[in-house]
């Protein structure tokens, strides 16, 4: 045993004290400048002897330090970045022949075939294959959709295109813009009945980010709906999440998340192979700037919101909410401001300021229309 001098108790304290802290004792050699790990599990254990620590064992600090630098690795898991995260889009159309539309969404994408179905069938239309899931979900197709497709004459007219899964690193916005041309050449149209949905991947983050998700969402919904119709807001297919803390505790503790649809934030999805939430607040649109700029918002929105880890006044500092004090509510819209919102996922690199003056213009231009 060493001799007992000051340098040897700060030594041997300071192992004791840092193996406590959950440091590995590797990295407790290397910071006390000492030869080996061995060194330093003696120093810890000489400590704990003098302070009568009876309950010190190595093996179980070592557990313990095992622990805690896995919570170290966990909490410094970097983020995927946005252009990584993977989503997928649904964009509802109407008047167009439905067979119509896959012939030009093909041509437009550069390929020989586009599946069509009936809603939520496995045997193309078209080819009359049975096409297994993996390849339905890795290639665009075209559904019937009850809500806003119509039969005349044996024909469907109407419909909803589906995307494979895409990612923004993958062009998948410039897929979307080439589809979205392909279905007004072909003769597609848009009503109120009609939707947008996008689903974007979250089977990357953890119960707590994806609760944090869900805890933004409620708390910062009245805001996101400047950037919609009026229409959307609140109504039968998209409506308004407000409080639900029993799905946020669902969602903590990974719980089957067996919720209705008919949410402008539906986590059903997430349950299914997709591993998805769906946004369900946009309006139907051809329009490709619009889908892109939808689609990149809520792709910043998540990553934001998931790595937020307040709870009580979430989301005070994370993006201010400010209300719009001197107009008024009209057609069930709320009147809040959405720049410090957009200005701070574009602060955090999130968002491209571009995306934040067209998002900004819409939210104007539908507050135009709200007073007129």
């Amino acid at each position: 045993m060493p001799r007992q001098t000051d340098w040897t108790l700060h030594q041997d304290s300071s192992a004791y004290d840092l193996r406590q802290q959950g440091l590995s004792w590797a990295e407790i050699a290397t910071q006390l400048h000492l030869s080996q790990e061995s060194v330093a599990r003696a120093s810890a254990r000489r400590h704990a002897r003098r302070i009568g620590d009876a309950s010190y064992n190595i093996n179980s600090s070592r557990r313990l330090a095992g622990q805690t630098a896995a919570r170290i690795r966990h909490q410094r898991r970097p983020a995927l970045p946005t252009a990584m995260r993977t989503f997928g889009v649904e964009i509802e159309f109407k008047t167009a022949q439905k067979f119509l539309v896959a012939r030009e969404v093909a041509d437009a994408l550069g390929v020989g075939h586009i599946h069509c179905f009936r809603y939520h069938d496995l045997r193309c239309q078209i080819c009359h294959e049975l096409v297994p899931d993996q390849e339905r979900y890795s290639q665009w197709k075209i559904e019937k959709d009850g809500s806003v497709t119509d039969e005349r004459n044996g024909v469907e007219y109407g419909g909803e295109v589906v995307s494979p899964i895409l990612s923004i690193a993958d062009g998948g916005l410039e897929q979307i813009n080439k589809v979205t041309k392909a279905l007004k050449q072909a003769g597609a149209t848009v009503n109120r009945r009609c939707g947008l949905h996008v689903h974007i991947s979250v089977k990357d983050f953890s119960n707590t980010e994806r609760a944090n998700i869900m805890r933004m969402w409620q708390y910062a919904e009245r805001v996101i709906e400047n950037f919609v119709a009026t229409s959307r807001i609140n109504n039968y297919y998209c409506g308004r999440w407000n409080n639900r803390p029993q799905a946020i505790r669902d969602l903590e503790a990974g719980n089957n998340l067996n919720y209705p649809k008919m949410y402008n934030l539906n986590i059903a999805p997430f349950n299914t192979p997709k591993k998805t939430f769906e946004v369900r607040l946009h309006q139907g649109t051809l329009s490709g700037v619009k889908i892109t700029t939808w689609v990149k918002f809520l792709l910043a929105f998540f990553t934001n919101s998931a790595s937020t880890s307040q709870t009580a006044d979430f989301g005070q500092t994370e993006i201010p909410i400010t209300r719009i004090a001197d107009v008024q509510p009209i057609h069930g819209r709320e009147n809040f401001d959405e720049k410090p919102m957009l200005q701070t996922l574009v602060a955090k690199g999130f968002l491209e300021n571009r995306d934040m003056d067209y998002l900004t213009q819409r939210a104007e231009n539908f507050k135009q229309r709200m007073v007129v």
